[in-house]
């Protein structure tokens, strides 16, 4: 069991998480549960690998194949807000400390659970919102297939220090509108797959 587990590192999860076995698995199923609020040191790795991937409130199969059979564990994460909880909702200093938060995205997330707010960010008034007529400033658009005399563009760091590649493909409209099409993080690959990844 793991308590607020965005104060973790991923490779740390991972440790432990492997080391979550039963002397009997008949009758006694090894189960990790955690949980764990939006930011913290773990907030991107646990958007990346649970929150934004499922569904909350659905079972998830995760798969892997070794020597020719498969292995299967479940995964489901239940969404809860300050609401959900009686103990918080009994005590109005507990509702005070969060809604006088001063910077809005740490309210999004420790008032309203909202687990895809990034403190920190470059972008950090990304709103993650479909564009529509309810939300015109919404930064997230419907796909749509890029004109030919659109500009593309790549960015790439290719993080000499070791760890993580990441890169993203862009492109760019005759008035200069910026649109990202996709982003890649990969580790230990050559730079002609991570090229071949992000279509370049």
């Amino acid at each position: 069991m793991f308590d607020q587990l965005e104060q973790f590192l991923e490779p740390m999860y991972d440790f432990l998480l492997r080391q979550n076995r039963s002397p009997d698995p008949e009758n006694m199923k090894a189960v990790v549960r955690w949980t764990a609020n939006p930011l913290g040191v773990g907030g991107g790795w646990l958007n990346k690998r649970y929150i934004r991937r499922y569904d909350p409130g659905t079972v998830n199969d995760i798969k892997g194949e070794w020597e020719g059979r498969v292995y299967t564990r479940r995964f489901k994460w239940i969404h809860m807000t300050v609401r959900d909880n009686p103990m918080a909702r009994r005590d109005p200093s507990r509702i005070a400390a969060l809604a006088t938060i001063q910077d809005e995205t740490q309210r999004r997330a420790y008032l309203e659970g909202d687990p895809t707010v990034s403190v920190g960010l470059f972008f950090d008034r990304f709103n993650g919102e479909l564009r529509s007529k309810e939300h015109p400033n919404g930064e997230i658009i419907e796909p749509f297939e890029i004109p030919d005399d659109w500009t593309l563009t790549a960015g790439i760091d290719p993080n000499w220090g070791g760890g993580v590649f990441s890169g993203g493909l862009g492109a760019q409209d005759p008035m200069g509108n910026q649109y990202r099409i996709c982003s890649h993080y990969a580790e230990k690959m050559t730079p002609q797959e991570n090229a071949d990844a992000l279509g370049i």
